[in-house]
């Protein structure tokens, strides 16, 4: 079972938020929640610092103030987060269903890649395949 605090779901949109929250919360998983760039950010320095690295990263690709991609192309390339966050799987979320987002998304080397709206079904798929349920 996945422990308080190891899943990062980055997403500005509350009622997704509380949708994905919810659905974790009935998996009897707690998330810590970022709705903006910065915020995942501190969230994630503040793992790294404490030695207690996310098993899963959700990412939302639109956000107020910058890209889940940078994100993503920050986790996967900056040596700080690179050596901690590599065995980490990351899911990739938006409400845009283009090409060019999700090419670019897999090319950063997300893991995954959902469309909203979120289809429970698909999510707790998700969750499975990747051993955090």
């Amino acid at each position: 079972m996945v422990q308080h605090g190891s899943i990062l779901l980055v997403e500005d949109d509350l009622s997704q938020q509380e949708y994905l929250e919810m659905i974790l919360e009935r998996l009897d998983i707690s998330a810590d929640i970022a709705g903006t760039k910065k915020e995942a950010q501190y969230l994630l320095e503040t793992s790294i610092t404490t030695n207690s690295p996310y098993k899963l990263i959700i990412l939302d690709i639109l956000l107020p103030d910058g890209t889940g991609s940078e994100l993503l192309q920050m986790i996967r390339t900056d040596p700080m987060y690179k050596e901690v966050y590599q065995p980490t799987k990351i899911i990739m979320l938006t409400a845009l269903d283009d090409l060019k987002y999700t090419a670019g998304s897999f090319a950063q080397e997300c893991d995954f890649y959902l469309t909203k709206p979120i289809q429970k079904e698909q999510f707790l798929s998700l969750l499975n395949f990747i051993k955090i349920v």
